[in-house]
């Protein structure tokens, strides 16, 4: 995430987690790489969720969306979630 020619989609917290919900064990990762690269962080739901087919490990869509409140402050959340992926978009 140190070259600026890498971006990253913060999302999975359910498929990355050894805990389960509320995926804090995941929170450290996620906050330096919004530390290490703050412009060049996106935000990914991940729905529909390929790959869960068990009813019982599906994530809550409203519970992940919760983490960008929970993981970061109000400034980096209008980074991932809009000038961001606005910097996508220019030529």
């Amino acid at each position: 995430m140190k070259r600026e020619n890498f971006w990253v989609k913060l999302s999975s917290a359910d498929r990355l987690t050894r805990a389960g919900p509320p995926y804090d064990d995941v929170a450290p990762f996620a906050r330096r790489m919004a530390e290490i690269a703050p412009g060049r962080c996106l935000w990914g739901s991940d729905w529909p969720h390929t790959g869960v087919f068990d009813s019982k490990r599906m994530p809550a869509d409203g519970q992940l969306l919760d983490l960008l409140l929970s993981w970061f402050s109000e400034e980096q959340r209008k980074a991932i979630l809009v000038k961001n992926p606005c910097k996508l978009l220019e030529p």
